[in-house]
């Protein structure tokens, strides 16, 4: 019947508009949940269960539009800080699948919006054909089916525009492989420049390798130059202490040298008293020498002259005093012995002292 008609048609709308205060209920519910594969799940009954009007779906469409530019910036920022393919990998796979099925929640979303409207224009169709019908049999009800219809052609004439603008947004979402192509030639980009990176990753990580074992290598040569370094500080320390030791050594030598050269030129000073005391006890000698041999002459003389008596206590003197002279005589050449032995030493040592 066309109330019951009417009921049906109506359904719809008054299904909407009490969906849309849960719809929007259940988008606050859903703009607090993280980003996970429960979300998805969350997203797909909330569109299974739920018609949404055409302004509530473009509302919907543009907090997916820039939550697709903010996880294109942040998937830049992660391809940027990424440093392992697999894990790179891994984000990318998620991130487009996650796009994927929230697209192809959006087109499930539409295609049953689309068939309820269609649905609805039928029925509408449907019941103004059997308006029309009643109208041709009874032509007095024109004015009462008129005022019965009017609401009808009213709700179908905005169900048209509405069919239409869905239309043309079915039309934008049957673009939607072509965007998703487009995505895997960004993927396909993204990967080629991961290799790249990975190459260049791979470059400087061998680079890094190489610096590390020049490093090593130079601070092995730094470690052995300085390990010879301390070697030679500690023989030359050894070899000052060896230098002081001599140093001291010698100047206790120079110390004893400067006593002995003391001590030698008072022996030498005393030596050299001695010599010429000596000499003039040998000027002596000669001079008693000579009275000697003046003597030698008196007795030859007096031995002529004499008698035999005399001459045994004259040869007697004589004979004493050629003792004496021998005595004195090898007293002298002793002496003298001495005083050459002593000039020789001192020679000796000044050579040896300004040598």
């Amino acid at each position: 019947s066309p109330s019951t008609g009417r009921t049906n048609s109506l359904s719809p709308l008054l299904s909407t508009s009490a969906g849309s205060q849960s719809s929007l209920q259940r988008l606050d519910l859903v703009r607090s949940l993280a980003t996970s594969h429960g979300l998805l799940d969350e997203l797909i009954s909330i569109f299974d269960t739920i018609a949404f009007s055409s302004e509530e779906l473009q509302i919907i469409l543009n907090k997916i539009a820039t939550k697709h530019k903010t996880d294109k910036h942040d998937l830049q920022s992660l391809i940027a800080s990424a440093k392992h393919e697999k894990t790179f990998e891994r984000i990318l796979d998620e991130t487009y699948r996650s796009q994927a099925k929230i697209l192809a929640i959006e087109l499930q979303a539409e295609k049953s919006r689309v068939l309820e409207l269609t649905q609805s224009n039928a029925d509408l169709e449907n019941i103004i054909r059997q308006f029309q019908q009643q109208q041709q049999q009874q032509p007095n009800n024109i004015a009462q089916y008129e005022q019965i219809i009017l609401p009808y052609q009213i709700q179908l004439r905005r169900l048209a525009d509405e069919n239409a603008r869905l239309q043309h947004q079915l039309h934008a979402y049957s673009m939607l492989p072509a965007t998703i192509n487009e995505l895997k030639q960004q993927q396909h980009i993204l990967n080629e420049q991961l290799r790249q990176l990975t190459i260049r990753n791979s470059a400087l990580e061998n680079e890094a390798a190489e610096s590390e074992r020049a490093s090593k290598h130079a601070a092995e040569i730094y470690k052995k130059a300085d390990t010879q370094k301390q070697e030679r500080i500690e023989q030359m320390i050894a070899d000052i202490n060896k230098y002081k030791k001599l140093d001291k050594e010698l100047t206790n030598f120079r110390q004893k040298y400067n006593e002995i050269d003391n001590n030698l030129n008072g022996k030498i000073n005393e030596v050299t008293h001695q010599r010429d005391g000596l000499r003039v006890h040998c000027n002596l000698l000669k001079e008693q020498v000579e009275q000697y041999e003046q003597l030698q002459i008196k007795y030859d003389k007096l031995i002529q002259s004499k008698s035999n008596n005399s001459t045994v206590q004259i040869q007697q003197e004589i004979n004493d005093l050629k003792a004496k002279n021998d005595e004195l005589r090898q007293r002298n050449w002793k002496i003298m012995e001495e005083l050459n032995k002593s000039l020789h030493e001192q020679q000796d040592n000044k050579n040896t002292k300004s040598s």
